[in-house]
């Protein structure tokens, strides 16, 4: 190899991106476009995601792998009342092939 030549360009860094849920626009939801405007490529994960199409298109028209609470009977009206189940189901959201996971959730 004579020296100086181009090194082999290293892999793309695998980024996901976790928000509590998407369920309404809020402060939250701001605070995730800016994420996804600086990294337009990142994976979205999420409790739940019942985001409308027009709020959807702020988020360059990503939806979220969600946990199994996305599947429960009326989850869409009544996620919240699931509390006792959010840590768990925040636990089966697998990032793990992730080599940088951002949380955006609101304080």
């Amino acid at each position: 190899m004579i020296a100086g030549s181009a090194r082999e360009r290293p892999s793309a860094v695998k980024l996901a991106v976790v928000h509590e849920w998407l369920d309404v626009w809020c402060g939250g939801e701001n605070a995730l476009a800016e994420i996804y405007r600086v990294f337009p490529g990142a994976d979205l994960f999420a409790l739940v995601d019942f985001l409308a199409a027009n709020e959807r298109e702020k988020l360059q028209a990503k939806r979220a792998s969600t946990s199994f609470l996305q599947k429960v009977p009326f989850a869409r009206r009544y996620f919240r009342a699931l509390l006792p189940f959010f840590p768990q189901a925040i636990e089966s959201l697998d990032v793990s092939s992730y080599d940088v996971v951002i949380q955006a959730r609101t304080p």
